[in-house]
């Protein structure tokens, strides 16, 4: 679950179990009662988790913490939905599948652009798709890019400007992003956790962060944005089309990023949440 208003009041008989198992993975942007200026001391926000998972035992008390759990109560199992990433069978036929739907992606240089969301709450949502010309990009790059974008849900504001169907692809209705990774050869994003799942992948990642400042100062990270960046960090468009065509993968700092983050994401961490959650002791 990621957040459910009406389920923290409601009182849990003896044997009742509310796991947490959150939509997202890693510990990137803080949440919860990591929160900056988040001392609600009366808030039912969070706080009737029996349970909760973490992709890392490093982050089991960034999550505590989140949620005001007992440590003992944050298992380090790994995440069940990046089991796909493990599966050959899926990942060939969610591939095939894809190229299907989408011819135009097939034998191309595929980028990723996914940010996340600037605003306090869904309602205020949005991307400053000032920092972006998508126009000048499209024409930087050669013939053999072809970029898809998707966008955070949250995000209710449209683009500037028409995008040419060359070389862009809107697919932010499509629901899943981790399929949309298996075909991902660069990955442009900022503060979204999505870097977690890219990693497993050893996807190219360029972290477009114009705003890291200010974003800093007003959500904040649970670790130094320094720490999360295994892909060349960029602040203006310029430098993005570089990163893009000339930067290359930090594998020294992905191989340290997935000992912290992402350890116990192995394909079997749905069998792990099964026999340590679900069975009867």
């Amino acid at each position: 679950m990621y957040f459910c208003s009406y389920i923290y009041p409601i009182p849990l008989r003896k044997k009742t179990k509310l796991i947490q198992v959150w939509h997202a993975m890693g510990a990137f942007k803080t949440v919860g009662f990591a929160r900056k200026g988040n001392h609600d001391r009366f808030s039912m926000t969070h706080r009737n988790y029996t349970d909760t998972i973490v992709s890392a035992p490093s982050i089991r008390k960034d999550y505590a913490k989140a949620f005001r759990m007992d440590m003992k109560n944050v298992h380090s199992i790994g995440i069940p939905r990046t089991d796909i990433f493990f599966n050959q069978d899926y990942i060939s036929k969610k591939r095939k599948d894809i190229y299907l739907r989408y011819p135009m992606l097939k034998d191309k240089k595929v980028i990723l652009f996914a940010p996340t969301f600037r605003g306090n709450n869904i309602h205020k949502a949005y991307y400053d798709f000032e920092k972006i010309n998508f126009r000048e990009l499209q024409e930087r790059l050669p013939d053999n890019y072809m970029c898809i974008i998707k966008m955070h849900p949250f995000i209710q504001n449209t683009y500037l400007e028409e995008l040419d169907s060359s070389f862009y692809l809107d697919l932010t209705h499509e629901r899943e992003i981790n399929d949309l990774l298996l075909i991902t050869d660069i990955l442009i994003t900022d503060y979204s956790s999505v870097i977690f799942e890219a990693s497993l992948l050893n996807i190219h990642t360029l972290f477009y962060a114009y705003d890291l400042l200010e974003y800093t100062e007003t959500r904040d990270f649970f670790y130094p944005y320094e720490e999360y960046t295994f892909g060349p960090v960029v602040y203006n468009e310029e430098e993005l089309v570089n990163a893009i065509l000339y930067s290359h993968i930090n594998e020294e700092k992905l191989m340290r990023f997935k000992e912290k983050f992402t350890i116990c994401c192995d394909g079997k961490a749905t069998q792990r949440f099964i026999d340590t959650l679900l069975k009867e002791k």
